[in-house]
């Protein structure tokens, strides 16, 4: 999607199914507000943990409102306890992103998967929970 600079994507394998939600569009004040959180203090854990977390509750509020096949009750619960087991992992790719070193990876416990991508840039932060596999992308700060 041309303007995107986050969103969730979603796959459930068994039933051929997926799904993208566009979180943010470029020039949204809330999502320069989460990027700045995240990129310019790759080192605060917990403040990239918050922004991650707050960015998932809305995407969860967006999935009770507009209807899904998926169990927003396990995934509500599976998230947050991914990003907290992982938190060191996901920081590692924040910090390569920032960096600018495009084509990292790193792998998290209990299949978490995190990377930074090579040509786009963007930060990639897979989850399976489940039988879905869940996505958080950001793109990156401008000029990285």
């Amino acid at each position: 999607m041309q303007n995107a600079t986050s969103c969730w994507s979603t796959e459930i394998v068994e039933r051929q199914w997926c799904d993208i939600v566009v979180q943010s569009l470029e020039g949204d004040v809330q999502q320069q507000s989460v990027i700045l959180k995240m990129f310019s203090r790759p080192d605060d854990v917990t403040a990239m943990t918050t922004a991650i977390e707050s960015r998932f509750s809305e995407f969860v509020a967006a999935l009770e409102r507009q209807g899904t096949p998926l169990d927003v009750a396990v995934i509500s619960k599976e998230v947050p306890e991914l990003l907290a087991d992982n938190a060191d992992v996901i920081n590692e790719c924040l910090n390569a992103a920032v960096s600018g070193k495009r084509g990292s990876n790193a792998k998290g416990l209990r299949g978490l998967w995190c990377s930074v991508g090579e040509s786009s840039g963007w930060l990639r932060i897979e989850m399976p929970v489940a039988d879905v596999r869940l996505v958080y992308l950001v793109a990156p700060l401008r000029g990285s």
